[in-house]
């Protein structure tokens, strides 16, 4: 008896990084609340760590600069309207203290992982459950269909978090149950093979976001090009092909969704400046067309140091307010000029470059998901939305933390060795 306490009272810490994990794809509270609560332990914990950190880490560099960059920014804006967009971006201070948190326990990060992959099964059940019985919304969207609860409207595509977050982390629990699987043996491969199976199918025909498609391809050909050699890769290239063909020709949701996407953003691309600009921009991409040549101009007026922090007044369509580019690149061009594009950009080639030196499977994960990260902010403003935001933070602090344990290990077996 006296054992098995001894045992639980040594496993109850790593509650906290599991409810960590299973809060990001769930629980904007818990996040608000756990997130900064594991950052404020690991800054005590890792005190003795923050200054070295400092100085040889390029995440930490690129993270803190940037914020920096963005609070500078907020005394040229609007204090109001600087403070809010500055505060929508204060996650990128835990990225260092989140790293140092991972490091004091390397069992807090594999808590962290199957808390994410725990909350995202429950997102994906419940996904599942709506896609069946739920109401059909949009007869051109089969797939997507609500259900009010207690007076709460609950999509399938987007449980707790918006449509976009939820195909984004389901894209990535379809990735972290496929190297499980591939990481397993016998009766545990099948289980983690059946779940990422079924993440993929809630991203490609339970979902109509386009965030999800483009992130699942884009973390297997980058997992593929790793991990394979050139023979297997053409094999793989290949077998993505049939797979996509598979989908494209047997899903007609998805054939529709792109299809349309491609319409609506040349539709509104003719008529920009034209008096009929409102109404054939007023769809999903032609919104993004918008936004993205309207943002495009004004980069080009004040290109080096932007606007301000959240300081960007742009005439928008009569059916949207223009308060977010849904491409991260663009919305650190408006808001610092090149400074801010090079700072963001930085950021993520310094997480990629950091994740590449790990072993595997952390390797390909991590550096398949910043990969995915890079490319989808062309798209969404990844860093600036919450759950994406949060989520991209945690992802650098695993990278950092894992990075600076490998430098540890490499110099202990450098000592040892030199005392041999």
């Amino acid at each position: 008896m006296s054992q098995n306490w001894k045992s639980y009272m040594q496993q109850w810490p790593l509650l906290l990084p599991f409810l960590l994990g299973g809060a990001l794809p769930t629980s904007t509270a818990l996040t608000n609340l756990l997130l900064p609560l594991c950052a404020l332990i690991g800054a005590w914990q890792g005190r003795a760590l923050v200054v070295r950190i400092l100085k040889t880490q390029p995440i930490v560099w690129f993270s803190l600069a940037l914020l920096m960059a963005l609070a500078l920014g907020a005394l040229r804006a609007d204090p109001a309207q600087g403070m809010e967009y500055l505060g929508k971006y204060k996650k990128l201070l835990f990225v260092p203290f989140l790293a140092l948190f991972f490091i004091h326990d390397k069992a807090r990060l594999r808590a962290a992982l199957i808390g994410f992959l725990v909350g995202s099964a429950l997102i994906l059940f419940a996904s599942t459950y709506l896609r069946f019985v739920g109401s059909v919304i949009d007869p051109t969207i089969p797939s997507m269909r609500l259900m009010v609860l207690n007076g709460h409207t609950y999509l399938s595509s987007g449980i707790t978090k918006n449509p976009i977050a939820q195909s984004l982390l389901m894209a990535i629990a379809a990735f972290l149950a496929l190297a499980k699987a591939l990481q397993s043996l016998h009766y545990r491969r099948l289980a983690w093979g059946i779940l990422s199976l079924w993440m993929l199918l809630n991203v490609f025909m339970m979902s109509p976001q386009r965030t999800g498609y483009l992130a699942v391809l884009i973390m297997l050909i980058w997992a593929g090009s790793l991990w394979l050699g050139w023979r297997a890769r053409l094999m793989a290239i290949g077998l993505g092909v049939a797979i996509a063909s598979a989908l494209w020709f047997g899903q007609a949701s998805i054939v529709n969704r792109v299809a349309l996407g491609f319409t609506e953003a040349k539709t509104c691309w003719g008529a920009l400046h034209t008096p009929q600009q409102d109404a054939l921009c007023a769809t999903s991409l032609g919104l993004r067309t918008y936004w993205y040549t309207t943002a495009i101009e004004h980069i080009a007026e004040k290109p080096f140091l932007g606007y301000g922090t959240g300081n960007f007044s742009i005439p928008t369509l009569a059916t949207s307010h223009f308060s977010n580019a849904h491409n991260e690149y663009l919305m650190q061009g408006m808001q610092l000029g090149l400074v801010g594009i090079i700072l963001y950009l930085s950021l993520l080639i310094a997480g990629i470059r950091a994740a590449l030196r790990l072993a595997d499977p952390w390797r390909t994960i991590l550096s398949g998901i910043l990969v995915a990260y890079a490319v989808c902010s062309l798209f969404n403003s990844l860093l600036l939305d919450f759950t994406e935001g949060y989520t991209l933070v945690t992802v650098l602090a695993v990278v950092l933390a894992l990075a600076i344990h490998t430098a540890n290990s490499s110099n202990s077996s450098e000592s040892k060795a030199s005392h041999v």
